[in-house]
C-alpha cells in the first residue's frame, strides 16, 4: 500500500471511532436521564407524598390491581387523641377506622348521644365529659367501608381517586 492509501484509511477509522464515541456518549446520557440506570426496586423517593399519591403511584388505583396498603395514623394534641387504621385494598375497598381515642360500649354510646343533645341544644362542652369530646371528634373521620362514613369528615383520610369514583357512581 501506498502512503495515501494509509493516510485515508486512518483517516476514515478515526472519524468512526469518533462517531461510535459521541453515539455511545448520547446513548448513556440519555438512559441516565430517563432515570433506567439501576433497578426500579431500589427507586427512592426524595419528596414527600400523600397517601393517596403513594397508593397512585405504587398502581394501586389500577382497574386490575389487588393492591393493599395499611397505614397506622396517629394523632395528638392538646385537646384530641386519635389512632386509625386506614386500609387501602384494590380500587374498591377503603376503610378508616378508629382504634384509639373512641368509645365503644354502649353506655359510651348512650354518653355520646347525651353530648350530642347537649351540643345541639347550645350548652357547653366544659362540663362534658372529655373522653366523649375526644370520642365524637374521632368517630368523624371513621368510613367503615360500605355505604357512606360514619362522620361528616370521613373522606378526609381516603384517597382522592377513590372519593371522586365513589361520587361519581352515586351520582348515577
Amino acid at each position: 500500500m501506498d502512503e495515501l492509501h494509509k493516510q485515508v484509511i486512518i483517516k476514515y477509522i478515526s472519524v468512526i471511532s469518533a462517531a461510535l464515541f459521541g453515539g455511545l456518549l448520547i446513548v448513556l446520557l440519555i438512559y441516565k436521564l430517563n432515570g433506567l440506570s439501576g433497578s426500579s426496586a431500589s427507586k427512592s423517593y426524595t419528596k414527600s407524598l400523600s397517601l393517596d399519591k403513594l397508593y397512585d403511584e405504587a398502581k394501586g388505583n389500577d382497574p386490575l390491581s389487588e393492591a393493599r396498603m395499611t397505614s397506622k395514623i396517629n394523632i395528638s394534641s392538646e385537646d384530641y387523641s386519635c389512632g386509625f387504621l386506614a386500609t387501602y385494598q384494590g380500587v374498591r375497598d377503603r376503610t378508616i377506622l378508629c382504634e384509639t381515642g373512641c368509645q365503644t360500649t354502649d353506655e359510651d354510646n348512650l354518653e355520646e348521644t347525651r353530648l350530642r343533645t347537649s351540643l345541639a341544644e347550645g350548652n357547653k362542652t366544659d362540663e362534658l365529659n372529655q373522653e366523649t369530646t375526644n370520642s365524637l371528634f374521632c368517630k368523624q373521620f371513621e368510613y367503615p367501608g360500605t355505604g357512606e362514613g360514619i362522620g361528616p369528615l370521613s373522606n378526609t383520610l381516603l384517597d382522592e381517586t377513590y372519593v371522586k369514583r365513589k361520587r361519581a357512581t352515586s351520582n348515577e
